[in-house]
């Protein structure tokens, strides 16, 4: 029994000291605690953590503080940002915001649409409820399609599966066209739903509803349009750059 003491006192101490796991899993394959060793976790000194942090300060690397205090570099990463974050300067949040509105972005054309537009700049301080949105959203493509001279025929009621019936001179058919908001997440591009109610269910619309859906973007005043194929009966469909301000899709 006094054998089984002084090798569980090596075990806790070898615990402590932070051995290798299979260190430790040796001793407690020997002495019979290994269930009371895996709670047992090092732990690290306040003074090593505001190491890190004077050194985060000075601009070095998780992996150049990881070196130098010999910790993991997930340790270190839970030190700067779970235990004690370090507030970003406003230089850092607007390189932050650009690099987030950019990064769906595939080249030099669709990085100068990232822009933030006059008509976001006007409503930061405000908060838009959802009808707001959905009459944002609508007067912007309506702005659009009046410019290029499409007809724009509008159902008498709400409820419908559409917004508009669009024709233009060049054919006699009429396009039926959706209007989405586009909303934004902190990272990847802008995306709108795809779906609409039936018998107080939401599904995705079916090819024989719609013939067009166009997402309007505020931040950048940026419609995008889908052709109903393009859709292929997802619930939700992202920007790309092949759908900025296609409006000869109307004509297809």
């Amino acid at each position: 029994m006094r054998a089984w003491y002084s090798d569980c006192a090596v075990a806790f101490q070898a615990a402590e000291q932070g051995l290798t796991p299979c260190a430790r899993s040796e001793i407690g394959h020997r002495t019979g605690i290994i269930v009371i060793m895996s709670t047992v976790r090092k732990r690290h000194s306040k003074e090593l953590r505001a190491r890190a942090f004077e050194m985060r300060a000075a601009k070095q690397s998780l992996d150049e503080i990881a070196r130098e205090l010999s910790v993991s570099r997930s340790t270190v990463h839970y030190w700067l940002t779970v235990i004690n974050p370090i507030p970003l300067t406003a230089a850092e949040l607007k390189r932050k915001r650009q690099a987030r509105d950019v990064r769906y972005s595939e080249n030099a054309a669709a990085k100068r649409l990232a822009d933030e537009s006059k008509f976001h700049k006007a409503t930061v301080d405000l908060k838009l409820s959802r009808a707001q949105k959905c009459r944002i959203a609508e007067a912007a493509v309506l702005f659009r399609l009046a410019l290029r001279g499409y007809r724009i025929l509008q159902p008498v009621f709400d409820g419908d599966k559409v917004d508009w019936l669009i024709g233009s001179d060049d054919s006699a058919d009429y396009k039926r066209v959706q209007v989405k908001w586009m909303r934004r997440g902190d990272y990847g591009r802008p995306f709108c739903g795809a779906t609409c109610m039936s018998e107080n269910k939401r599904r995705r619309y079916r090819a024989d509803e719609i013939d067009v859906l166009v997402g309007y973007d505020l931040y950048t005043d940026t419609a995008y349009v889908f052709t109903a194929a393009e859709l292929r009966s997802r619930a939700a469909v992202s920007a790309t750059n092949d759908a900025v301000e296609r409006w000869d899709k109307l004509r297809g």
